[in-house]
C-alpha cells in the first residue's frame, strides 16, 4: 500500500480530510492493530475480515487492521499510528476544494 492509500483508509476511519505529507514513495505492507474509537465509521463486513474499509467500501490492498472492540490491551488509533507505524495525523486548517450548485433545472424535450 502506498501511503496516500492510507491516507484515503485513515480518512473513512476518522471521517476528516488526511493528506499525506511523508513524501514516502513505494508500496508497504501495514500491520495497524487498535481498539475502535467512537468517531469511528463502523465497517462491519470489513472488520470481521480485519481489512480497513477502502474506496467504495472494498478493502484497502495491504493494509490488515486488527480493530477488535472490547479488548483493552489494543491501543487507540491515533496511539496506534504513532507507536507501530511511527507516523502521526495532526490537525490542521488549509483550503479545499468545493463544488457549489446554483441552481437544477429538469431537462428540456429536444
Amino acid at each position: 500500500m502506498s501511503m496516500p492509500a492510507l491516507a484515503i483508509g485513515l480518512e473513512r476511519i476518522v471521517r476528516r480530510a488526511v493528506v499525506d505529507r511523508t513524501g514516502l514513495p513505494g508500496l508497504f505492507d501495514i500491520d495497524l492493530t487498535y481498539t475502535p474509537e467512537a468517531f469511528e465509521v463502523p465497517f462491519p463486513a470489513a472488520a470481521s475480515r480485519g481489512i480497513a474499509g477502502g474506496p467504495a467500501g472494498g478493502p484497502v490492498d495491504g493494509l490488515t487492521v486488527s480493530a477488535r472492540a472490547g479488548q483493552q490491551a489494543d491501543p487507540a488509533l491515533f496511539t496506534a499510528l504513532r507507536d507501530q507505524l511511527g507516523l502521526r495525523l495532526e490537525s490542521d486548517r488549509a483550503p479545499v476544494d468545493v463544488l457549489v450548485v446554483d441552481q437544477v433545472q429538469p431537462p428540456t424535450e429536444n
